[in-house]
């Protein structure tokens, strides 16, 4: 595979403690990465930092993008504008652009088919469900074309059935277009369902990341993702070392 990031001895400093240290890590084109690990050990800094968020940060990074917008970010926190509607939060990323107002049209038509959103043009922020909130928020990021979209806890506070369509939503959508994925997720079975690699950060003194390879057949991920998979009893006890770790200090 061709690497799109490759972070080498990255280290993290707040005051006199480092949240990790030493860090090395390689994204590549067209893969699925999940970032797990205990709260508080840097994963939401460490994502920052890859995606260019963060520049206080010590080591080296670098990539291979080439496009003019290669980096889509979906925090948290959603930003949809309470005043504008479903088209209006979408045309908003052509419009800081300034495409004309003809091929924004076609743009956002064009997103709102891929995300499932046809019909919802003119509901507002808070008209809509979680779900179809963060359809939204990949919507905008699809609309700068990516080579990697950066995810903090996307499906977090979404209910288990429609944690599991978003999960399928960025799976297809990844397959079509073919950009990386780089997302935090506190749900083993989530990783194990749209992950090519899950990374584990523990914490302790420095911080270490643990690299498991997903072995399981992508058709096959959504099936095998149960608590009695061998890879779901790996990756829980790789957390629980992790947390081990974290609460060794």
């Amino acid at each position: 595979m061709t690497s799109l990031i490759i972070g080498n001895n990255l280290s993290k400093k707040i005051g006199d403690r480092y949240i990790f240290k030493g860090i090395d890590i390689e994204i590549n084109r067209k893969e699925i990465i999940a970032l797990m690990g205990p709260s508080g050990v840097g994963k939401s800094t460490l994502l920052r930092i890859l995606c260019g968020l963060d520049k206080n940060y010590e080591g080296k990074l670098s990539n291979n993008f080439v496009k003019k917008y290669p980096i889509g970010y979906v925090p948290q926190e959603l930003s949809l504008f309470p005043w504008r509607n479903v088209r209006q939060n979408i045309e908003l990323v052509f419009e800081l652009r300034k495409v004309k107002k003809s091929q924004r049209v076609i743009e956002v038509k064009r997103l709102l088919e891929k995300v499932e959103l046809l019909g919802t043009e003119l509901l507002y922020p808070e008209d809509l469900s979680g779900g179809m909130k963060q359809r939204v928020a990949l919507a905008q990021v699809l609309g700068n074309d990516p080579e990697i979209m950066f995810l903090d806890e996307p499906f977090s506070a979404l209910d288990l059935q429609s944690r599991y369509n978003m999960q399928k939503l960025l799976l297809r959508l990844q397959n079509e277009i073919g950009f990386s994925v780089f997302i935090i997720t506190h749900d083993i079975t989530e990783a194990i369902n749209i992950s090519d690699r899950i990374l584990i950060l523990s914490g302790g003194l420095g911080g270490q990341l643990k690299i498991i390879e997903n072995t399981i057949p992508k058709l096959k991920r959504f099936e095998e993702s149960k608590h009695s998979s061998s890879l779901y009893k790996q990756v829980s006890m790789e957390l629980y070392n992790s947390m081990s770790s974290s609460n060794s200090l």
